[in-house]
């Protein structure tokens, strides 16, 4: 810099050292051509490096627990044409849908509210499922008896239905939750429980043992397995996890139920994590529902997170709990029933597009806290899409079917949840994969009613095990029609399956009973057993045996059936449930607690306005009765059993 009066240069002050003239104080130039560019280029690459690498490390963090490593995996996803073109034919089959077609496809239940049996279907199941064409079928352990019985069902239910069935177990592998895999005579390997599988930690062993278990199921004939458990063991002390948590540390059961979906996956079945929003922490409350205090924020920081990368890695379908969340929905509603839960915090908010599933409605506490169907409907409104286990069935659909009339519940919610139902069959491949037509079958009739052509051999399931063919009904014209004979025949059964349905959950219908299984009987004293085995059979003496006391079944019974339980008992004979005077009670021998179907041999219109139908013994053909009743609104009030031979 110089000097403007006299050009001597300056040193920088506020003078000119040379004639004392002022000098302006001058900013210092910028270097020419850019020349702090690079520096500042090159800044901010080094910091977004370093940022980068701080991510990366929260990362790995954040996923890696100890003795579980983290495994980059590749999420499959179906190409967009692929889903596009099962949207498109999803909304085709749903507009050639009745209205009631589309409420009962909403349903999954268990084969005997088809079949009328347990373990068997028989030549009618075509006509059954047309007239209630459910969307899926539950196996439990009571439907499992062989893996030739077993995989003879499954066939039969896949062939008579008019859309693919949804075919599942709840298959998690730890006992008593392996119905399948638990019983030897399934010829299935035993996998490792969860909680074995969370120990140790493995996502690879994981989801390797998921798609061994899964390859399995479907090797039988079942295309969705309700499981993994995403539930987080978050507190060891609660009543219900146990085994059943891959662990106590949410990012440990999040890798590992990833793992399971993924396997599940790669098996070709239908994966359902279970049970949102968690039901790791819960207490069992007074109503006899299990109860959570946790906040959002609680949720938020444990129990969701498995949910979460699950809904991420593109699980098909979530199972929600009956669990109630009080700090979560001010309306205190089992989580199912829950619009707070389902529409709210796992739809909107965790952006889940896929199946939701109600936890089992036939529990004692829902069907007493929401009976007749409401809790189906709740579901609906709440933003489940199945419905799993109702109670009664066709009190479930006949409910849906009056809130559509009503306005409470619209075609349209209706229609959503069914297309989401059938995109889900379709892109899981079940309208493509072969199905032995219902002709193919032994004994079957279609869905008119026309016997098909019997095969030329009929399987060794079929001929050691099924019951006998029954007698075929006769009346005459001018009194009862087939038609009026089948209604009949539903009504009664209706009973004998509610009848039969006791041992499942006994103490709901009585407190005081004594339950037992396995082990000595203490409360069953042995001159009791004797004086049963006496009566009715040496099974008595060796099986386990459930006890009633009389004074709560008869009024149950009575409400339900018009009379007392003891009229309902078909004396003397086996097969029955014995009812000792002595002793003020009912008991029920295990194996003899199976439903099975009753086929009328005759039928008749009684004078006083009454019916009465002739039925062969269903499991012995030792001996005929006839059954008297009366019909008020559909259902069959009992008013006479007597053996006739």
């Amino acid at each position: 810099m110089f000097c403007p009066k006299c050009g001597a240069p300056l040193n920088g002050g506020a003078f000119c050292n040379q004639c004392g003239a002022p000098v302006e104080p001058q900013k210092p130039e910028k270097p020419r051509g850019g020349g702090g560019a690079p520096w500042l280029l090159m800044g901010g690459i080094v910091v977004l490096i370093v940022a980068l690498v701080i991510m990366l490390l929260v990362r790995i963090l954040w996923n890696r627990t100890p003795g579980i490593p983290v495994e980059t995996t590749t999420e499959s996803t179906a190409a967009p044409e692929a889903v596009a073109d099962a949207e498109k034919r999803a909304r085709e089959l749903l507009a050639g849908m009745s209205r009631e077609e589309q409420i009962y496809q909403l349903f999954v239940v268990l084969p005997e509210e088809i079949t009328g049996a347990p373990l068997y279907a028989d030549g009618t199941l075509a006509q059954a499922l047309e007239r209630r064409p459910v969307g899926g079928v539950l196996l439990e352990e009571g439907n499992l008896e062989s893996r030739e019985q077993s995989m003879e069902l499954l066939t039969r239910l896949r062939a008579a239905s008019k859309l693919p069935l949804l075919l599942g177990a709840a298959e998690e592998g730890t006992a008593p939750y392996c119905s399948v895999t638990g019983k030897e005579a399934m010829g299935l390997s035993l996998p490792e429980t969860t909680g074995a599988l969370g120990a140790g930690g493995s996502v690879s062993k994981t989801q390797g043992a998921y798609e061994t278990l899964c390859g399995e199921l479907g090797a039988l004939g079942f295309n969705l397995n309700l499981a993994p458990v995403a539930d987080v063991n978050s507190n060891p002390e609660n009543p219900v996890m146990g085994d059943r948590s891959f662990g106590e540390r949410p990012e440990q059961v999040a890798n590992l139920v990833t793992a399971a979906v993924r396997g599940t996956e790669k098996a070709g079945l239908i994966a359902c994590v279970k049970y949102f929003p968690g039901h790791g922490d819960v207490t069992l409350g007074e109503d006899g529902l299990y109860r959570s205090e946790k906040t959002l924020t609680d949720l938020k920081r444990c129990e969701l997170l498995p949910f979460r990368e699950a809904i991420q890695e593109g699980v098909p379908a979530v199972m929600v709990s009956a669990d109630v969340f009080p700090a979560v929905d001010n309306r205190a509603l089992p989580a199912c029933l829950s619009p707070a839960m389902v529409n709210s915090l796992l739809r909107e908010e965790l952006g889940y597009e896929g199946v939701v599933l109600t936890a089992p409605l036939n529990s004692g506490a829902l069907e007493k806290a929401y009976p007749g169907g409401e809790a189906a409907v709740m579901a609906l409104e709440a933003g489940c899409d199945l419905l799993l286990l109702p109670e009664d069935l066709d009190a479930a659909a006949a409910a849906i079917g009056a809130a559509l009339d009503a306005g409470r519940l619209s075609q349209a919610r209706l229609e959503e949840s069914v297309l989401r139902i059938l995109r889900l069959k379709l892109e899981y491949g079940l309208m493509e994969r072969e199905n032995p037509g219902v002709s193919d079958l032994p004994g079957e009739t279609d869905a008119s009613g026309e016997a098909a052509e019997p095969a030329e051999t009929i399987s060794a399931v079929e001929s050691e095990r099924a019951p006998a063919a029954p007698e075929t009904i006769t009346a005459a014209p001018d009194t009862l029609s087939q038609e009026e004979i089948a209604a009949l025949e539903a009504a009664v059964q209706e009973n004998v399956n509610f009848l039969t349905s006791i041992y499942k959950q006994p103490r709901e219908i009585d407190p005081n009973c004594v339950l037992h299984s396995g082990g000595p009987c203490h409360d069953v004293t042995q001159a009791e057993r004797e004086a049963l085995a006496a009566a009715h059979g040496e099974e008595y003496l060796t099986n386990d045996v459930v006890k009633f006391t009389a004074g709560e079944l008869d009024p149950y019974f009575e409400a339900r059936c018009g009379v007392p339980f003891r009229q309902l008992l078909i004396k003397p004979g086996k097969n029955t449930m014995p009812y000792l005077e002595d002793y003020d009670a009912y008991y029920i021998v295990r194996d003899m607690s199976q439903s099975f179907t009753l086929k009328a041999g005759y039928a008749r219109r009684n004078e006083d306005g009454t019916y009465t139908l002739g039925y062969r013994n269903p499991k012995e053909n030792n001996g005929d009765f006839e059954v008297t009743f009366r019909l008020e609104n559909g259902k069959a009030i009992f008013l006479s059993n007597q053996r006739v031979s």
